[in-house]
């Protein structure tokens, strides 16, 4: 989609965060800080973004994903999804 891409810094366009520990809202406050994902690399375009996921503790995460838009008025939107580790949807 034109004027959208990934934040630039890897670990700022995906936040993570165990779903049991997210807080009253639910959602990610800040970039992800543990051991269960790695490589945040987003491309060079900002299109796509890698994320490695050990997907091994069967715990649920939410996570936000993080974008630059150029319409919008702050410039970033956010969407946050949840997935639960092990293939199996929450």
């Amino acid at each position: 989609m034109p004027g959208v891409s990934f934040l630039t810094a890897g670990a700022d366009a995906v936040w993570i965060v165990d779903k049991a520990l997210a807080g009253p809202t639910g959602e990610p406050a800040a970039p992800y800080n543990g051991g269960q994902f790695a490589i945040f690399a987003p491309s060079s375009g900002g299109k796509r973004i890698q994320v490695f996921d050990k997907n091994d503790d069967g715990k649920v995460y939410q996570y936000a994903l993080r974008f630059l838009l150029t319409t919008a008025p702050d410039g970033q939107v956010v969407m946050d999804p949840t997935i639960k580790n092990g293939g199996v949807p929450p």
